[in-house]
């Protein structure tokens, strides 16, 4: 109620001119439109000049519902306004920061577009890593040439100068010590395996052999190979041991490219094949003024006789160590690379996986000052 002294019959006394006034009250303003739904269609100018009277003893003011609009419409501007600079300030302040470590905010930008991996396919790829890890150890553990690496392996665990326990995947402390124990019958049992295959080697140089013979020596010596790659994978050695030994066969190629870069390098210095190099190399130690004739020094020839023969003595003890010829080196280390690619990619993939989920992980935080 505005009024105690209001007539009954005020048109202020309706429930709805009430509750029209209590608003009004409250937010301290009444609009011509709201005065003309509290007053009657047929109100006669006393009912109107009363209302105006009782209004004008409240703090209600009358305005123009147009003046309303108007002020509404100013302060959602100014409102707007203020929002519009507050984004354009933090506009402002991520492009400077953009421009700080825009590769960095571009690389996230772009891992983030890459899905997850689901359960599923990093099982897939954690089975494609180890398929890959078994089959280089396979092509290494039946290369003659790790025969070799596991005779020295074995001899410095005898020495007692490396622990078992740092090459093999198997952890179990008892097995450690019947490996060890048992170590000296593995050697022998390898060492008898390679004479075996030596003299089947030895058969196979042999003039007039029929096919079949070369065939069945062929067979024995992938026998007797078979049986050293079991005792060999006794060893249980861990991927980073299989990978020094993959490292060494590696190496193998660099060491015969090395010495055959020497050959060429001999060659064109005297302007002579190799072949031709050692003939005159015989001739001039026979006759030092024979090496007039070629139009070389003595001292010349003999000297790139001598490095000729270095040259050619490195590749053939490399290629005896190695068990193969030069050719087939190069062939077990493309196959070695090949298997060796396929552990690296199906790894990055794994790796790149992660990085998404520590990029999805770190969305969540931007802004949030960490």
């Amino acid at each position: 109620m505005v009024s105690a002294n209001m007539t009954k019959q005020s048109p202020l006394n309706s429930e709805k001119a009430q509750a029209v006034l209590e608003k009004a009250k409250k937010e301290g303003k009444l609009t011509y439109d709201d005065l003309n739904d509290i007053l009657p269609e047929d109100a006669t100018a006393e009912e109107i000049d009363e209302v105006m009277i009782t209004l004008s003893d409240t703090d209600v003011e009358i305005v123009d519902e147009f003046k309303i609009d108007s002020e509404k419409k100013a302060k959602q501007n100014l409102e707007a306004k203020k929002a519009k600079k507050a984004e354009l300030r933090r506009d402002a302040a991520t492009a400077r920061l953009e421009r700080a470590d825009d590769p960095v905010r571009m690389y996230l930008r772009e891992m983030g577009r890459v899905p997850l991996l689901t359960k599923d396919q990093e099982v897939a790829i954690a089975k494609r890593i180890e398929a890959a890890e078994k089959e280089l150890t396979d092509v290494l553990l039946s290369t003659p040439y790790t025969l070799k690496e596991i005779q020295m392996i074995a001899a410095r665990l005898l020495a007692g100068r490396l622990n078992f326990v740092q090459i093999t995947n198997d952890d179990d402390v008892r097995v450690h010590h019947k490996f060890v124990k048992d170590l000296p019958d593995l050697l022998d049992t390898l060492a008898e395996l390679d004479e075996q295959i030596e003299a089947q080697e030895k058969r196979a140089r042999r003039t007039g052999l029929s096919k079949k013979s070369r065939q069945n020596i062929k067979n024995r010596i992938v026998e007797f190979r078979a049986e050293q790659v079991t005792v060999i994978r006794r060893f249980d050695l861990k991927p980073r041991e299989i990978q020094k030994i993959g490292r060494k066969i590696k190496g193998l190629k660099r060491r015969i490219s090395a010495a055959r870069d020497e050959i060429d390098r001999v060659e064109r210095e005297v302007g002579y094949e190799s072949e031709e190099i050692h003939k005159m190399a015989v001739q001039v130690r026979r006759s030092p003024s024979s090496a007039n004739k070629y139009g070389l020094e003595k001292d010349v020839t003999l000297d790139a006789d001598r490095r000729l023969s270095i040259a050619s003595r490195k590749i053939e003890q490399i290629e005896s160590d190695a068990k193969l010829d030069a050719d087939a080196i190069g062939k077990l280390i493309d196959a070695v690379r090949e298997k060796e690619e396929k552990i690296h990619t199906a790894k990055m993939e794994l790796v790149e996986a992660n990085l998404r989920l520590v990029v999805s992980i770190g969305k969540k935080y931007t802004n949030r000052g960490m």
